[in-house]
């Protein structure tokens, strides 16, 4: 019996649509010898899709992603996150703040086999440990590009396309016979469409290039990690920060290009070529359009011819047409860094206080958090099929947690950790209470030198001996 069929039991999908098991890994493992191809994609780059964008093309665009069709949106998304620095530099501001995390796995507290959960843990966190991205190459390989911080990493892009789909290759290890997921392949959004009746993801393919495509459903469930943004609707077009942030960008990019076009013909300063009052009162039409083709090649456009014995005043200079483009800019960009971190003065760099740098701050965690479930449930759903193939179908799947990284602390932080250890341990000291001070250490998480418990012991001896000395006098 193939592991598929021990995992989803016989006549699953799996049979049906004759997976094979997983090719083995020989030693050492190659990232061409990749146990499960993706479905091939058909996707090709397409034309800019900033190019011509007008309100009319964006809200046409948003309306198919809201009937399923989202090739288009996630096209335009595609290209504002490479695009944009605005964009690309709060996404990055985001997601380095979740994948600089330690991915770490707890017992589950279900299992009532305490000995199990840990081993099931343990044996989790290898797999985490291990896994990594792959990325498929023309010639049909596969090359590495890099390891869990780049899977969470892709798998936090729900948050801005509000789906992600990544494909799981199985492979068995040198010196083991269970498979386990060992690479991730992230998949293409524009090969996304959702049916909005049934809730579900279609793909694109070879096979199926039209919408919607073939549904996830159709393949082995261990095969693919579908990770959605489901926090604040169910529709899937709407889940994603990029979806609020379109309109905030075609006013931006629109007003960029205005700009452009309005400082190129309109921000030059005016010049006015003024005859010289020598020149006869009888020129000719001729000698007036030959001083003006002279005046026009030397000087471009924007500029005017007085005829002899006039003059001009300027009255009032008006220089405000920057202000409106400057305002629209900065009324976007706070859109927009709203719309992705959850705040706006603080990631626009004006803050003026601390309580509002505290409170941005506070914002960005909070989203962080929410990060951290959606990844992490998408993690225990992946780790879900690997614990019942090694462990068998009772038992239960443990938690995947975020943690910040050891020995990253600043020096404030050790300062303010070995203050609040000190002076507890002298006031239980000084009363001549019992100290374990390995379990003390253990519980804040300091290092011990080897000679701590004696000089604990002599420390305590001291105190005594004061203190007596104290009470005899």
């Amino acid at each position: 019996m193939s592991i598929w069929q021990r995992l989803f039991g016989a006549g699953s999908k799996a049979e049906t649509l004759s997976l094979p098991a997983p090719k083995a890994y020989a030693a050492p493992a190659t990232y061409s010898q990749l146990g499960r191809a993706a479905p091939k994609d058909i996707t090709r780059w397409p034309e800019y899709a900033t190019a011509g964008l007008t309100p009319s093309k964006l809200i046409n665009l948003t309306r198919q992603a809201d009937q399923g069709v989202l090739q288009d949106q996630m096209a335009l998304l595609q290209e504002i996150v490479g695009k944009d620095g605005l964009v690309q530099g709060l996404l990055t501001t985001r997601l380095s703040s979740l994948s600089r995390k330690q991915v770490k796995v707890e017992p589950s507290k279900a299992d009532p086999d305490e000995a199990r959960a840990k081993a099931v843990a343990e044996y989790c966190q290898d797999i985490l440990d291990q896994l990594q991205m792959a990325e498929l190459q023309c010639d049909g390989s596969y090359r590495h590009t890099g390891n869990i911080s780049s899977i969470v990493e892709a798998c936090a892009m729900a948050a801005w396309y509000g789906l992600e789909v990544l494909w799981v290759h199985w492979g068995t290890r040198p010196g083991e016979t269970v498979a386990r997921p060992m690479y991730l392949e992230s998949l293409d959004e524009r090969r996304y469409a959702y049916d909005v009746q049934t809730q579900t993801t279609h793909l694109s393919t070879v096979d199926s290039p039209v919408y919607p495509g073939t549904p996830l459903t159709e393949y082995d469930p261990a095969l693919y990690l579908e990770v959605r943004n489901t926090r604040l609707t169910p529709r899937l077009s709407q889940c994603g920060a990029g979806r609020a942030v379109l309109l905030s960008y075609a006013l931006r990019l629109g007003a960029m290009k205005d700009l452009l076009t309005y400082a190129e013909v309109w921000s030059l300063p005016g010049l006015i070529g003024k005859m010289s009052n020598e020149i006869s009162g009888a020129f000719s039409p001729e000698a007036v359009a030959s001083f003006q083709q002279m005046l026009s090649e030397f000087a471009g456009d924007s500029r005017q011819i007085l005829p002899p014995g006039f003059d001009v005043e300027v009255l009032n200079a008006v220089s405000g047409g920057e202000k409106v483009f400057e305002l629209i800019d900065k009324m976007t960009e706070r859109q927009i860094s709203f719309a992705v971190v959850g705040q706006t003065s603080t990631a626009s760099g004006d803050t003026s206080t601390y309580a509002s740098a505290a409170v941005g701050m506070q914002v960005q965690q909070t989203l962080t958090a929410g990060d951290e479930r959606m990844v992490g449930e998408a993690l225990e759903g992946l780790l879900a099929y690997a614990v019942k193939l090694a462990f068998g179908p009772s038992a239960a799947t443990p938690k995947v947690v975020f943690a910040e990284p050891v020995g990253e602390e600043t020096p404030e932080d050790k300062a303010k950790l070995f203050s609040s250890a000190l002076y507890p341990l002298i006031s239980m000291l000084e009363k001549g209470l019992p100290v374990d001070l390995e379990k003390y250490a253990a519980l804040f998480g300091l290092p011990l030198l080897p000679d701590a418990n004696a000089k604990v012991v002599e420390l305590q001896a001291r105190l005594a001996a004061e203190k007596a000395a104290g009470k005899g006098s």
